[in-house]
């Protein structure tokens, strides 16, 4: 018997029980790098093959196409471009882990670039930083030496400072063509979620934003950057009930769906690239935050909490700005601005807003650890 003759009886052999058995035995072996789980429940159907042949065949065919299409949308992320954005001061101990991270995520991409602004660091941040710029050139350093008059006095106004200026780095032509930004805090000492962040890139769900679920221990952390239905409002409409509450309503995201949100960050944020590149930051209160808010107003219930504790403030409290609605007052902790300071990402992510680009969701499997 030839070659192709021996081929085609072969083929047209019955699928007994034995022969299923040897198909899924091999299946599970090419499962077994990938995913081990899957080994595992490979090697266990192989018991299923012998009762019901045809579950395991309907079950081969439904992994066949399940990782056909995984691969498919493994290999169109992996054909975009990321930039990873950063601002920071005094971060020497966790440069190692930044490096390490931002590389092992670029390689998840056709390029990638990093993106790091900093200014008036007192330890090794600068040395370490320019040595990793000169040795990967996807890297793009800019450090700065600054006296304080040169600087604006509240610490939100600072940030955001920073975060514009990155911002102008990477409104460069020659990122035009690199999809996502990736906004992310550079005092992280541990693992950022990379599987995590291709997963959501991979999720079919329209997104102008998708924030880590920044945790502490088991709760959310960064409330400051964070609104949503049920947290509407922060302390620059609330003043200094949100911060005597805040120990109060500490809360945590389980599960696998998104929650939608007004605005968060969580140390860690994906954007488009097309789109961020059209805001700014600002750390005081903007007149697109003042619109934005008086939507949300109109959205909230009106048995919520900070809603009440908003209404209140109103019968005993006058404006502090031209808006007609009240803002925080300056604090000695934030320093003093021309007007009522604020986290940085609100009036980016209500600028966004007010343009359309207002779907914002906070993806509780991206975890990234603050304190650990």
């Amino acid at each position: 018997m030839d070659k192709n003759n021996g081929q085609a009886a072969m083929n047209e052999q019955p699928w007994t029980k034995e022969r299923i058995s040897c198909c899924y035995i091999n299946a599970a072996r090419m499962l077994l790098p990938i995913c081990p789980w899957l080994f595992v429940h490979g090697c266990l159907s192989i018991f299923f093959v012998h009762v019901r042949p045809s579950i395991a065949l309907c079950c081969c065919s439904f992994f066949i196409t399940y990782f056909s299409v995984l691969d498919a949308e493994l290999e169109k992320i992996s054909s975009k471009k990321i930039i990873i954005v950063g601002v920071c001061q005094n971060v020497a101990k966790a440069v190692p882990t930044t490096i390490r991270n931002a590389e092992a995520l670029g390689s998840r991409f056709a390029d990638y670039a990093v993106v790091i602004y900093e200014n008036n660091s007192t330890d090794r941040t600068v040395s370490l930083l320019n040595t990793w710029a000169q040795a990967n050139p996807h890297v793009t350093f800019v450090t700065e030496k600054l006296q304080s008059f040169q600087l604006p006095k509240a610490r939100t106004e600072k940030i955001s400072r920073a975060r514009n200026i990155a911002l102008s780095l990477i409104r460069n032509p020659k990122f035009n063509d690199f999809e996502y930004t990736l906004m992310v805090d550079l005092d992280f000492t541990h693992d950022w979620p990379i599987e995590e962040l291709m997963e959501t890139l991979q999720k079919p769900v329209d997104w102008d934003c998708v924030a880590a679920n920044g945790i502490a221990g088991k709760v959310y952390y960064d409330r400051y950057a964070f609104r949503n239905s049920e947290y509407p409002f922060g302390p620059e409409l609330l003043m200094a009930s949100w911060w005597r509450d805040l120990n109060k309503t500490w809360f945590g995201f389980n599960g696998e769906e998104w929650i939608s949100v007004y605005s968060a960050f969580g140390g860690f944020a994906i954007y488009k690239t097309a789109t961020i590149t059209q805001f700014s930051y600002s750390g005081t209160v903007t007149a697109d935050l003042k619109k934005y808010y008086e939507t949300i107003l109109h959205s909230v219930p009106s048995d919520n909490v900070y809603l009440k504790m908003y209404r209140e403030l109103l019968k005993t409290t006058k404006p502090k700005s031209s808006f007609g609605i009240i803002f925080q007052e300056n604090t000695p902790h934030f320093g003093l601005a021309a007007a009522p300071t604020c986290c940085e990402h609100l009036p980016l992510h209500a600028s966004m807003a007010l343009c359309g680009y207002s779907k914002f969701y906070v993806n509780p499997k991206m975890k990234i650890h603050y304190f650990r």
